[in-house]
Order: structure tokens, then C-alpha cells, then sequence
């Protein structure tokens, strides 16, 4: 029988999802989202795959400038996670 893991909490990162729920809102690709936010698409990539703690202030607001997300939004995600 093949093993379930719904017995462990799933890490959340509130910062990554909303950005992430927002490029999908916006039916942004991949490409599209890194030309926006002057990034390439390997930077791009490798943003998204680590959490957002390790992300700096400048990813964190070309997000915010790119997908229109309120920066007061995004200062209450860190503060609360």
C-alpha cells in the first residue's frame, strides 16, 4: 500500500503563494513574469524554488511592482510568518 504523508503539516509561504496565485491571475508565463521584473529566467526560477525568506528586499518589490501586489500587504505576510 503506498505511503501517505497526511499525518505532517505542510510548510506554508504565504509570500511565495500570493505571488504565485497572482502571476496565475494575471496568466502570466514564466518568461513573461522575469521580462517584467528585469530578472532572467534562471534567476526567475531559482527565486521560486526557495522559500521567500531567502529572497532580498529588491525581489520582494519587483514582485510587488510587477503583480501589483500593496506593499502593506506584503509587509503584513513577513510580519506574520
Amino acid at each position: 500500500m503506498p505511503r501517505t504523508r497526511f499525518d505532517k503539516a505542510v510548510a506554508r509561504d504565504p509570500l511565495k503563494e500570493i505571488v504565485l496565485g497572482r502571476k496565475k491571475a494575471m496568466q502570466l508565463t514564466e518568461l513573461q513574469l522575469a521580462e517584467k521584473t528585469h530578472m532572467s529566467r534562471g534567476r526567475l526560477r531559482g527565486l521560486l524554488s526557495k522559500p521567500s525568506t531567502e529572497w532580498t528586499i529588491g525581489d520582494a518589490l519587483a514582485f510587488s511592482k510587477t503583480l501589483n501586489i500593496p506593499i502593506s500587504e506584503m509587509r503584513e505576510l513577513i510580519a506574520r510568518y
